[in-house]
Parts: structure tokens; C-alpha cells; sequence
């Protein structure tokens, strides 16, 4: 259907306007912002696969607005972790394994749709729960933070 489609779609235009007011936020910041975001999409996932008949859609709009504003908090945290000599090598190499990733994704949906038609959801959330731990075991969060300067840059 899809006006589905659409509504799941729109969860999107509003994740943005959340990552805006929280990025910089110092009591919730990158890595905290990033860790709720996944946490929150695996969550929305998981009930997106229980609850098929009542509030899938409900589900399915939260799952994709959170992990829109996952994206987004992943990028400036990761170029941010990396030292300035090393930041676009570092964000590079996360960028192609994330391609990997991406490559790998459509053939373990497809494994996931022989055992059930929202078993992918449980799949993806199960990812994003990793991923929630990732991020948790990150040393520290970036916010607030000068960025490291090379001994180049004072000349």
C-alpha cells in the first residue's frame, strides 16, 4: 500500500529537526545521541515483528526515524574520534566497510523472508542492538570538544 509507504517514509523530515536540537546538546551530545538512536531503532524493529496486526506501522515510522537520525549522528562522531592527520583515511575506511555492509544486507533480508515476512525487522534489530553496544564502548564523546590541530596548522 502505499500510503504505508508513504507515512513510514515521513519519519524521516522530522528525525532531522531532532538530531539538529540534540548534536551539540551537552547533556545528550554524539555518543549518547547515537546510542538512543540505535538502541531505539533495534526497539522499534523488534516491534515492528511483534506486533504485525496492531501497530506495525507505528513501529515502522519510529524504526525509520530513528535510524535516519542515526545516520546522522554517525558521521560527525566518527570523523570527530580520529586524529587530524588521520581523519579522512579513518572516516574513509569506515565509510567502504560500511558499503560492505551495505552489499551484504539485501542477500540476509532475503534469508530473513524464508522464515517470515517480518523477520527482517528482528534481523535489523538485532544489528542495531550490536550496534548499540559499539557505540557504549566508545572511550569518549566528542561534543564540546576541540578537534586536535597538527603542528602545520600554527603556521
Amino acid at each position: 500500500n502505499y500510503s504505508d509507504l508513504f507515512i513510514s517514509a515521513m519519519g524521516e523530515v522530522p528525525s532531522y529537526l531532532l538530531v539538529i536540537a540534540l548534536i551539540e546538546h551537552q547533556k545528550f551530545g554524539r555518543k549518547l545521541s547515537l546510542t538512543l538512536s540505535f538502541a531505539l531503532t533495534g526497539f522499534c524493529c523488534f516491534g515492528a515483528h511483534l506486533f504485525v496486526n496492531e501497530a506495525f506501522l507505528l513501529f515502522v515510522f519510529f524504526a525509520k526515524f530513528f535510524a535516519c537520525s542515526s545516520f546522522s549522528f554517525i558521521y560527525p562522531l566518527t570523523s570527530e574520534l580520529y586524529h587530524t592527520n588521520c581523519r579522512t583515511t579513518g572516516l574513509g575506511f569506515a565509510s567502504g566497510i560500511s558499503r560492505i555492509g551495505g552489499v551484504l544486507m539485501p542477500w540476509i533480508t532475503i534469508w530473513a523472508l524464508k522464515i517470515s515476512p517480518t523477520f527482517t525487522f528482528v534481523t535489523f534489530g538485532a544489528f542495531c542492538m550490536i550496534a548499540t553496544v559499539a557505540v557504549m564502548l566508545l572511550p569518549y564523546d566528542t561534543t564540546g570538544k576541540e578537534l586536535d590541530q597538527d603542528d602545520d596548522d600554527d603556521n
